[in-house]
């Protein structure tokens, strides 16, 4: 499923399970280990899986603010959700690209 996804250069961090570790060779990226059972969640100090742990939470919260969302509409709101979290002060012509990019 990630086949091209990833950039030859990538370091990818994982918790080390097996699947990633196979990933990780046949695709020929760097592969950085992190047991947080083991009370290692930074390696190097930057390569770290707290954003990615995080992110699905934020997500809920923010799409629990909603009272639930149409499946059919769920690509918009996803959508609405990556543009605020890439920007942190929206202004009004970023607010009508994104308005345009999703129609």
């Amino acid at each position: 499923m990630l086949e091209n996804k990833i950039a030859a250069d990538s370091a990818v961090c994982s918790d080390g399970f097996l699947s990633y570790l196979k990933m990780t060779q046949d695709m020929k990226v760097e592969h950085k280990i992190l047991n947080a059972g083991h009370g290692k969640r930074v390696k190097e100090g930057v390569f770290h899986i707290q954003h990615i742990n995080a992110y699905p939470s934020r997500l809920h919260l923010w799409i629990n603010t909603f009272r639930g969302v149409a499946t059919k509409y769920l690509p918009n709101y996803l959508g609405w959700f990556r543009f605020f979290e890439a920007h942190d002060n929206p202004n009004e012509n970023s607010i009508l690209a994104m308005q345009t990019q999703l129609t």
